[in-house]
C-alpha cells in the first residue's frame, strides 16, 4: 500500500478496507463476507515463557504464558496499555496507542517474547490514544497485519478520530507558545525544569503527529467474532457503552479479559462519547464472561474478586446517575441538581479519579435522558 498524508490515507482506506479477505477466522454477526476454515489442531504456545520485563516507557506483565498486558508508565508517551497473545503461529495486539513510536516500542517487546509475526491488531474503540499508533505494525508486517474493531468503530476513525487529529495539530502550536511564555515568566527552577520537559513532550508529539497515517480497520464485525488456534480468542461487542463499538477481548482457557476503555478498574472511563444507559447493559453483560484477569486500557492489570467488585461499583454508580437524570430531567430540574442529588460519598473514595471524572459522567447521563447527545 502506499503511505500517504493521513487525510488522503483516510479517503484511500475507506474503498480499500473489505479487500483484504484472507484471514482464516469465524465470525458471527461480522460485517461483510463471513470466512470460514478447517479448524486447526492445537498447539503448545510459541512463548518463549512468561516473564515480567521493562521498556522505556512499558512494564510487560505476563498475565498467563504467552499472554501480557504491557503497561504504558504513568505520564508516559504511550497513552494507553497494549494486551499482546501469542497464538499457534501469529500475534495478536489490542490497541496501538496514542503515538507510532510507542507502538514501535511495544513491537521490540513483543520480540523479546516471540520470534512470531504480529498477524492482527484490534482497536477497541475509536479514540485517537488507542489507535494512532496503528501504522507502525504495518510498516513492521506489512505482508500480513490485519486491524480489527467494531463497524462502529471504523466508522467513527473516519467520522470522529480524523478530525480530531485535525484539531489537535491546529492545537498544539498555540500550546507551546504558551508553555514558552510560562517558561520566561517562571521564577522557581524546579517549575522551569518541569515546564522544559513538558514543551519537549509537546514538541515532540507534535513531529510525531505530522508523520501519523491513519490506518483504518481491514475486519469489522457486529457482535462477535472467533480467532481459532492454539488458543481460543474471542471478541465481543456487547452494544453502546464508552463509545458505540467498544470490543471486549476474552480469553476464556486463560479467563483472560481485555476492556480497552469500557472498565478502568478503580478508575471512571472518559465520558464525553458515552451512551450511560446501554453502558450499563453492555457491563451487565460482560460481567457475565469467566474472567479472573482484567488487562485495562490504562493503569495496571486488576484480578481475582476485587475486579469484579470494582465492576459492580462502576454499574452502580452509572445506575445511580441514569436514575436521577431522568427522573430531574422529567422534573424540568437542572444539571446541577442531579449533581447534587446523587450521594457523592457512596463513590467518592472508591474511584481514585472521581474530582476530575465523576461529574462529567453525570452529565453524560443528563444530556442522554435530555436527547441532547
Amino acid at each position: 500500500m502506499k503511505r500517504r498524508s493521513f487525510l488522503s490515507t483516510a479517503v484511500v482506506s475507506l474503498s480499500a478496507a473489505f479487500s483484504i479477505f484472507n484471514t482464516p477466522f469465524r465470525a458471527l454477526g461480522i460485517a461483510g463476507e463471513t470466512r470460514r476454515v478447517r479448524p486447526q489442531a492445537p498447539a503448545p504456545s510459541s512463548s518463549t515463557g512468561s516473564r515480567r520485563f521493562e521498556s522505556e516507557n512499558f512494564v510487560f506483565q505476563p498475565l498467563d504464558d504467552g499472554v501480557y498486558c504491557a503497561v504504558s508508565r504513568m505520564g508516559g508517551p504511550g497513552g494507553s496499555n497494549a494486551a499482546i497473545v501469542i497464538n499457534q503461529d501469529w500475534v495478536l495486539v489490542v490497541d496501538a496507542h496514542i503515538r507510532p513510536s510507542a507502538a514501535r516500542e511495544v513491537i521490540g517487546g513483543i520480540g523479546r517474547i516471540t520470534p512470531l509475526p504480529v498477524r492482527f491488531v484490534v482497536n477497541t474503540h475509536f479514540h485517537n490514544d488507542h489507535t494512532q499508533g496503528n501504522q507502525s505494525y504495518f510498516g513492521t508486517f506489512p505482508k500480513g497485519v490485519e486491524y480489527i474493531s467494531h463497524v462502529n468503530t471504523r466508522r467513527d476513525i473516519v467520522e470522529k478520530a480524523i478530525p480530531r487529529v485535525r484539531e489537535e495539530m491546529a492545537r498544539i502550536p498555540a500550546d507551546v507558545r504558551n508553555t514558552k511564555l510560562q517558561m520566561e515568566t517562571a521564577r522557581d527552577d524546579r517549575e522551569k525544569l518541569r515546564l522544559k520537559a513538558e514543551l519537549n513532550d509537546i514538541q515532540s508529539y507534535l513531529e510525531e503527529l505530522r508523520g501519523v497515517n491513519i490506518t483504518l480497520p481491514t475486519i469489522t464485525f457486529d457482535s462477535s467474532l472467533l480467532l481459532p488456534g492454539s488458543r481460543p480468542i474471542e471478541l465481543h461487542n456487547f452494544g453502546r457503552g464508552h463509545t458505540t463499538g467498544d470490543v471486549v477481548v476474552f480469553l476464556p482457557n486463560e479467563r483472560v479479559l481485555v476492556t480497552g476503555d469500557l472498565f478502568l478498574g478503580p478508575h471512571i472511563p472518559y465520558a464525553a462519547d458515552s451512551y450511560p444507559s446501554e453502558w450499563i447493559a453492555a457491563l451487565k453483560k460482560t460481567l457475565q464472561l469467566d474472567f479472573d484477569q482484567v488487562a485495562l486500557g490504562h493503569t495496571a492489570v486488576v484480578r481475582g474478586e476485587e475486579a469484579r467488585a470494582q465492576m459492580q461499583r462502576l454499574i452502580a454508580f452509572m445506575e445511580d446517575a441514569v436514575s436521577h437524570a431522568r427522573d430531574m430531567v422529567k422534573a424540568g430540574k437542572s444539571l446541577q441538581a442531579v449533581i447534587a442529588a446523587i450521594d457523592v460519598s457512596r463513590y467518592k473514595d472508591h474511584f481514585a479519579n472521581w474530582p476530575t471524572h465523576g461529574e462529567p459522567l453525570i452529565a453524560r447521563a443528563y444530556a442522554e435522558a435530555a436527547g441532547k447527545q
